[in-house]
């Protein structure tokens, strides 16, 4: 009996010791796409996207185009923006121009930027309080 249990325990003991034994090391996770902090030299909204003069249209960097919020009247975002946000206004005096304002990811009611872009082209125009 002994005899017959060394005879089948053998060759699986031999395979075991002759099988290699291979360590990998884990992929790393890819590393996030940073959203942009600063201004930015080109808006990648189109045209048709921009909220009617007088309006404003809360803005998710990073989320196409038909998944963003609906223009609505600006009196109704009043400390409301969402972290991160921007918020498109197109004045009812400059309606060529598109004005963006920057909200910070972590701070509520905090403005990270303000710039103006051309609402056909989407190029930066200039900063806020600056002139052309």
């Amino acid at each position: 009996m002994r005899l017959a249990a060394f005879a089948i325990l053998a060759p699986l003991f031999l395979a075991a010791c002759s099988s290699r034994i291979v360590v990998s090391k884990p992929e790393p996770a890819p590393a996030p796409v940073p959203k942009p902090v600063g201004p930015v030299a080109t808006l990648k909204i189109p045209p048709g996207h921009y909220p009617a003069p007088g309006q404003c249209r809360v803005w998710y960097p990073g989320r196409p185009p038909g998944h963003q919020p609906a223009p609505i009247p600006c009196r109704f975002l009043q400390g409301d923006v969402p972290l991160g946000a921007w918020v498109l206004y197109r004045p009812t005096d400059e309606k060529k121009v598109v004005r963006v304002t920057a909200y910070h990811e972590v701070k509520p009611e905090l403005v990270v930027w303000v710039r103006y872009y051309d609402s056909k082209t989407g190029t930066f125009i200039r900063a806020a309080g600056k002139s052309n």
